[in-house]
């Protein structure tokens, strides 16, 4: 009888993903979405590395966006995930509305959730640090 291989290769090829982060010195809270689902959501180690291979093993050929709040962390991730073909966008904590109730239940996966819901709608403008000599601001909206 011959061996037959049944395992199908997954193809995003063009398919968007939005990834929410929020960074700390010891792990990141990680969430992805993509076409209005979450389909990931994860902690792991401080490393822009890390989590590209992670898209790029489980998405592969996906289009994929980020966006993290600047806070300690600086432009340093940014720069890094810019340089593995992430685009990146950096946010300001005042840029991240949150209710009475977001504010009393605060966890790094639900701000990480919150920053990727609010990434794949559109609603942060978009920080383009992609070369320091020219960086401007422009509206980032999602195609």
């Amino acid at each position: 009888m011959p061996n037959v291989n049944l395992q199908n290769s997954v193809d995003f090829n063009g398919q968007k993903f939005y990834v929410g982060l929020d960074a700390h010195k010891k792990s990141w809270a990680v969430t992805i979405r993509s076409m209005g689902i979450e389909v990931g959501r994860f902690t792991q180690p401080p490393s822009a590395a890390t989590l590209v291979a992670h898209l790029r093993k489980n998405y592969p050929g996906g289009q994929y966006f980020s966006a993290y709040e600047a806070g300690f962390c600086g432009t340093g991730i940014h720069e890094l995930l810019c340089s593995l073909g992430i685009t990146n966008i950096l946010i300001h904590a005042a840029d991240i509305p949150a209710t009475d109730k977001q504010k009393k239940n605060k966890t790094d996966l639900h701000d990480s959730r919150f920053i990727a819901e609010r990434l794949e709608k559109g609603g942060f403008e978009r920080d383009l640090c992609t070369d320091q000599r020219t960086a401007g601001t422009t509206k980032f909206v999602p195609s």
